[in-house]
């Protein structure tokens, strides 16, 4: 008869007893569907993996609101008018009444099984609630849909498609400086012995070594070779004839 999403199993058979052409309901209890029935079986809440089966009317508990017992014509949905009326409304289609499920501009579609959303550019989802922005996949920046996709606008010293890339991507400090991101740009931590903007500079930058000693990293030190004629740490002192 009609199915309907998102529905707990009370409202289901609350829908039913609205409904006067429904006799039972069959509720997924895996999906949260409703299904109206007209054709009754004997027995209430026959149980199976897949859903539950609820045909024994008079059990079932009954809200003020739920129009019962439903004394409106065939083809109809009985509505309680508070407090005491109630209104016979000819039910032409699901999305008489379920039109408002469809979120963000989607329209409601009626389907032989029930209802479904048709849903504006850029959005999508059962009741098109999501848009190519609802994972957030702007990792350092705002999204904004676009057409049927998104664009990402970047913090400031961010960029790429998704602002994935940050001032330190690729790493820019050298020999094992430690990249920190300030602001729009970045510093570098370096490590003992090294300096500069990217620790560029290892510890022979200032060349140590007098007398045309020759300078070997060590560690986060250096170590001089020394000319003949000269020695010392720095060769700065010449050699004794």
């Amino acid at each position: 008869m009609l199915a309907f999403p998102h529905m707990g199993p009370q409202m289901c058979m609350k829908e039913c007893l609205m409904h006067t052409n429904c006799n039972a309901v069959n509720f997924d209890k895996n999906n949260y569907i409703c299904q109206l029935l007209q054709a009754n079986y004997p027995g209430d809440a026959l149980e199976s993996s897949d859903g539950i089966f609820f045909s024994e009317r008079d059990l079932w508990k009954k809200d003020f609101d739920a129009c019962w017992p439903n004394t409106c014509p065939p083809d109809t949905k009985c509505y309680v008018l508070y407090p005491d009326e109630r209104f016979c409304h000819t039910y032409a289609s699901p999305c008489d009444d379920y039109n408002d499920e469809c979120q963000n501009g989607g329209i409601c579609r009626n389907m032989a099984n029930g209802y479904g959303c048709r849903c504006a550019t850029g959005y999508y989802g059962e009741y098109c609630e999501s848009t190519p922005c609802t994972s957030s996949p702007c990792v350092h920046g705002n999204c904004d849909v676009s057409g049927s996709g998104y664009t990402c606008n970047c913090l400031d010293g961010y960029y790429g498609d998704t602002c994935q890339n940050t001032p330190c991507t690729p790493q820019p400090c050298l020999n094992s400086g430690t990249c920190s991101i300030a602001g729009s740009s970045y510093t570098c931590t370096c490590p003992t012995g090294y300096s500069g903007t990217t620790c560029q500079n290892d510890p022979c930058h200032s060349q140590p070594c007098k007398n045309s000693g020759s300078c070997t990293v060590s560690g986060s030190g250096y170590t001089c070779s020394c000319t003949t004629g000269f020695q010392g740490t720095l060769c700065e002192v010449p050699v004794a004839v």
